[in-house]
């Protein structure tokens, strides 16, 4: 497996083997894919897929954490406590807007691996992902109980649901919006629950 996965011929096998996988997804289901059709589908050699994974299952964990970790990084630029001291219903926050570029940029990935034909675990990834996210939520965090008019984890899986939802309805619908309108919309539903409950 290689070491340097910044190396840029490193990442562009990795992304056709992804690519291929999703492609595969969507054609056949998950199961029963086969690394010969895999490589097949990606153009390269049997050899170079070991050299970077033990088996389809490596590849698919191994490419839902390099997407994973692609939100950890953009949700790592910003203060949790930036989103209560400016109002973004005219223009979203910055890095609301990289978060749905990078969804678009990878839009087809999610869109399979999240679809009826996809990883029925990696729903559960994600949701626990944003889960970290929002135990990070300084504003939060220091809300009282008294001031959430639902128990505190209902209302954070109502908001995880939420976003997830948004995302799915995009795909479905041919990600007609472009980043920067789903941005507004996610902040603009973001201030509503604000001002509902407080932060």
């Amino acid at each position: 497996m290689a070491n340097n996965r910044t190396d840029p011929r490193v990442v562009r096998t990795r992304k056709m083997l992804r690519d291929a996988l999703m492609e595969l997804i969507r054609e056949k289901g998950l199961e029963g894919i086969t690394v010969r059709e895999l490589t097949e589908k990606a153009g390269l050699y049997r050899g170079t897929f070991y050299l970077h994974y033990r088996d389809i299952y490596d590849l698919l964990e191994q490419s839902q954490e390099e997407m994973l970790q692609g939100i950890r990084d953009i949700a790592a630029q910003v203060s949790p406590l930036d989103f209560q001291k400016r109002h973004w219903l005219e223009e979203p926050h910055p890095s609301a807007i990289r978060m749905f570029e990078y969804y678009a940029d990878n839009a087809v990935y999610f869109h399979t691996i999240l679809g009826p034909k996809g990883d029925p675990a990696f729903p559960a990834k994600l949701k626990e992902l944003m889960r970290e996210l929002f135990q990070n939520n300084e504003a939060l965090l220091q809300a009282k109980d008294a001031d959430i008019p639902i128990p505190r984890d209902f209302f954070i899986s109502y908001i995880i649901s939420a976003n997830i939802g948004l995302l799915q309805h995009w795909f479905d619908t041919g990600m007609v919006q472009t980043p920067r309108e789903m941005a507004l919309m996610s902040m603009r539903m973001r201030m509503g629950l604000a001002q509902t409950t407080g932060f």
